[in-house]
């Protein structure tokens, strides 16, 4: 039987530049989780230079794509807004 792998991707990713130059990821079920992984790697990296969230083909601004509710509908008939 072929094993068959799951993607998972967590609510919350996070990118940091550190002093060290590495540029690296951090993931959370929480954007706090994310950054706390994040502050946790100036142990090993020193400062973080610069931090976002990631923007790619599954999140913006750092938010997994699908958590984002989508927007209202405008029925351009009618003055009424839809959901």
């Amino acid at each position: 039987m072929a094993e068959q792998k799951i993607l998972f991707f967590p609510p919350y990713r996070l990118v940091a530049e550190f002093a060290d130059g590495k540029r690296l990821t951090f993931d959370g079920m929480t954007e706090a989780a994310a950054a706390a992984a994040m502050e946790a790697a100036q142990d090993q990296h020193g400062d973080i230079v610069w931090y976002d969230g990631v923007t790619d083909e599954h999140y913006e601004s750092g938010v997994l794509h699908h958590m984002t509710p989508d927007p209202p509908f405008i029925d351009p008939d009618s003055n009424n807004m839809h959901d």
